[in-house]
């Protein structure tokens, strides 16, 4: 039986911890970590390079280095891996989530999904045309969020770097607003040839009617996901994936110091509501083993 709750000794450097993410996908270290500012400082003993997430901006006021962000405690959040959203700069390698308060009642977990087993777990036909297709985000971003996610303020910059990426279509408006057509990949394979579902499009779906999670599950209305003839995914295409969703789903119950670490390139990661409303305190940090954006 692999065993996912390791100690700090066990990973002393970051080839140890890379090693044991490869094979095992996500791992626990267990009361070792007692302060938002420590597991800052346990973080770069792996990672020099982290990611920012602008969605989290207003968040990261309560972090030291403004790195470690509080995550949102409210509804469910659907699988998605870190940063695949967004094109240009690449996906953060590693997550980093920190428990400083556990929820007592029902709900709160994270969700934990091997990108392999979700692939298999979907019906044939949509795994075979995710497999054929690319999948388009429609993005819509207001001045501030593009600054924040590609780290400049120059339109001429970023007008740049996007005519050179075959992958995206865009416009700015006269108030330099950002209109996003970006095609990427749903599925990707690894160095054994296994192909996983290692994306972010169920958490940039503008609604979910699925009756397990209708209501209470966050969505970006303002988006769009389509399949690569601009047809919209609809409730056809999106409740068998999350049917596949369910059926593979890990959830991890929290325990106050927990540090859960996964691998972003091969688990998706994301929420499950809480019952009733109560304390839930996670951190989480985004890192790059090397040559990611600075």
């Amino acid at each position: 039986m692999v065993n996912n709750v390791l100690t700090l000794r066990e990973l002393p450097n970051p080839s140890d911890l890379k090693e044991k993410l490869d094979a095992q996908g996500w791992l626990i270290i267990r009361d070792e970590v007692c302060s938002v500012e420590q597991f800052e400082q346990v973080s770069k003993l792996w990672f020099s390079q982290f990611h920012t997430s602008a969605t989290r901006h207003d968040r990261n006021q309560s972090s030291p280095d403004g790195l470690s962000l509080q995550v949102r405690s409210s509804g469910h959040l659907l699988a998605h891996a870190e940063g695949y959203y967004r094109p240009c700069l690449p996906p953060p390698d590693v997550g980093l989530l920190w428990c400083k308060t556990a929820p007592q009642g029902a709900g709160g977990e994270t969700s934990l999904f091997d990108g392999a087993a979700f692939f298999d777990a979907l019906p044939t036909a949509i795994a075979e045309r995710l497999e054929k297709e690319k999948v388009i985000y429609e993005l819509s971003w207001p001045k501030d969020r593009c600054n924040l996610e590609f780290s400049t303020s120059s339109v001429k910059r970023l007008v740049k770097m996007f005519e050179v990426n075959k992958s995206i279509s865009f416009n700015f408006n006269i108030d330099e607003h950002l209109h996003l057509h970006y095609h990427a990949k749903a599925v990707t394979e690894d160095t054994l040839g296994r192909r996983r579902f290692i994306n972010g499009f169920l958490a940039h779906l503008p609604l979910v009617t699925h009756p397990s999670y209708a209501g209470n599950v966050f969505t970006r209305p303002h988006n769009g996901v389509y399949w690569q003839d601009m047809s919209p995914w609809d409730s056809i295409d999106i409740d068998p994936i999350i049917d596949a969703h369910d059926h593979v789903m890990q959830r991890h119950r929290w325990q106050e110091g927990d540090l859960l670490i996964i691998n972003n390139h091969t688990h998706l990661h994301g929420r499950v509501a809480l019952a009733a409303p109560e304390a839930r305190e996670i951190f989480s940090r985004f890192a790059y083993w090397s040559h990611g954006e600075v």
